[in-house]
């Protein structure tokens, strides 16, 4: 089911938000080692929001780490390709373009994160990606607020000396909603990643295309083809034969969705959502986006937005 759009934005001014020592200049790139043996860069980060029409919510977090929105099209990676990024990293669910990006110059790496926190493994594959990869590297979700922000600062924290309430403040101006928590936590409770963990996690095995969830490729497909049809759902709604089949198909995606939910209750409950989508069809309803959006929060509150 769709995510409400915008959900937990705070806008941010185009300006520089510092939040390390220093103002000016950016740190050298290089190798320290604690004495505990675990690896540490020192990067100094420094908040800046970039205008862009191509790469949503776009920002500059270090010298190596932008992150953003999913880039929309060959526009938003030619974009990229400008700025002079090397790897793109997706935590999002959806596939990437990464044979397009191939052909532009850039890697794609494809990590997908839910939105109840930042496994172990992904925090020490994104750090390996981040390190050992040409950079700079732009780290996307699908908007650019939540998921993409809590793995940028993530490791951001691992490469530089940020700390946990320095790192929280920065997933705060990034928008990132406090109603995930599991994302939060993943940031603030980060321990150091050691040189071992990183040599089980090669940065050159990482895929370009992660094999995800069936219920996940399904969620990806219903918020793409909600985003197209809400745009007709504003009222007054023209009900003409292309918003119906519009409106079947959601139906549809929904019931498949339902098919592959794991427990009984998520089932049921998106077995609700797509009877609500084919009674404000068979009504001819003028109120139809704000219902739906409705039981999505409910939804996604109750099994994907919180640590299970």
């Amino acid at each position: 089911m769709p995510a409400p759009a915008n959900c937990g934005r705070h806008p941010l001014p185009v300006t520089c938000c510092v939040v390390a020592l220093a103002l000016s200049g950016w740190a050298c790139w290089g190798w320290e080692t604690s004495a505990a043996g675990s690896p540490t860069l020192r990067e100094r980060v420094v908040l800046q929001r970039l205008d862009s029409v191509a790469l949503p919510n776009l920002h500059h977090l270090t010298s190596r780490v932008y992150s953003g929105g999913t880039p929309q099209g060959v526009a938003g990676l030619k974009e990229l390709a400008a700025l002079g990024v090397r790897t793109v990293i997706s935590v999002d669910g959806e596939v990437p373009p990464a044979a397009t990006a191939k052909r532009l110059g850039l890697r794609y790496v494809h990590l997908p994160i839910g939105y109840d926190g930042v496994p172990r493994e992904r925090i020490v594959e994104l750090l390996s990606a981040v390190t050992a990869l040409p950079g700079p590297v732009y780290i996307h979700c699908h908007r650019g607020l939540h998921r993409g922000p809590a793995a940028a600062v993530a490791v951001c924290r691992l490469i530089s000396d940020l700390d946990a309430p320095t790192a929280e403040k920065l997933l705060e101006d990034l928008g990132t909603a406090r109603k995930y928590p599991g994302l939060y936590d993943a940031v603030e409770n980060l321990t150091p990643v050691t040189e071992t963990e990183l040599l089980h996690h090669p940065a050159a095995k990482l895929p370009a295309v992660a094999k995800v969830p069936p219920l996940v490729e399904q969620m990806v497909k219903i918020e793409a083809h909600w985003e197209s049809l809400s745009k007709r759902l504003k009222a007054p709604i023209q009900w003409d034969d292309d918003l119906r089949s519009g409106m079947v198909l959601l139906e549809e995606l929904a019931a498949e969705a339902a098919r592959l939910a794991p427990t009984a209750a998520w089932q049921a409950e998106i077995e609700q959502f797509a009877t609500a989508v084919r009674e404000a069809v068979r009504g001819a309803s003028n109120d139809v986006i704000e219902p739906l959006k409705e039981r999505c929060v409910a939804c996604h509150q109750r099994y994907r937005d919180r640590p299970q």
